[in-house]
């Protein structure tokens, strides 16, 4: 069903990946620089420090696939995108074309322009091949001393990760990336109006 539906969009599903069990983690270390990585909630002691480095796991592995798919393909993808599995669209996102003309587009990545907690929105990003190469494997940065990506959350150590390695941050306004937080409760889609954004006017 899944297939067909990507199929019928245009798209070619290359990987379909599920499971009744939580990422496996390995000890988290401590000290430094560790303790002050997502220091408000800290992996080594907070589940959701630990569900966030789970995230970036599974965005790892699907990155890893998608780097064999290119060598059994003979091609390289030109953009990427993740997306939050509660994220609910209310419009289509982002012409790929405008973002493919976009100069130096292979070390640019895109993120929406609010609920960024003085990092970059990780609900949903768009990037060039480069850029994905280097925020999809957040995970393995996480269990190297350096750089030290001291950080208070998710969003500021993406942040961080991504200036280290030199890629351009741009934002994308919600006509451009139109998802939102949203949960299904007695068959209606409840939007989160915490996480709604740009506009207040606009819940």
């Amino acid at each position: 069903h899944f297939y067909n539906a990507v199929r019928r969009a245009g798209g070619c599903l290359m990987c379909l990946s599920l499971s009744f069990s939580s990422e496996t983690l390995p000890p988290i270390p401590r000290g430094q620089p560790y303790d002050q990585r997502m220091s408000q909630y800290p992996p080594y002691k907070s589940p959701i420090g630990r569900n966030v480095l789970r995230v970036w796991k599974s965005r790892e592995i699907l990155w890893q696939i998608a780097a064999m798919n290119e060598v059994e393909l003979g091609m390289q993808y030109s953009l990427a995108l993740w997306c939050r599995d509660d994220a609910f669209w209310v419009r289509d996102v982002i012409s790929a074309k405008m973002l493919l003309e976009t100069k130096r587009v292979e070390n640019i990545a895109w993120t929406k322009d609010c609920a960024e907690w003085t990092g970059i929105n990780d609900k949903v990003a768009i990037m060039g091949r480069e850029s994905a190469s280097v925020l999809f494997r957040a995970y393995s940065t996480f269990w190297k001393p350096q750089p030290a990506f001291k950080s208070v959350n998710a969003e500021t150590y993406l942040k961080a990760l991504a200036i280290s390695k030199q890629l351009f941050l741009k934002k994308l306004h919600f006509t451009g990336i139109g998802a939102s937080d949203a949960m299904l409760y007695k068959d209606k889609i409840c939007v989160l109006k915490k996480y709604w954004c740009p506009y207040i006017s606009a819940r």
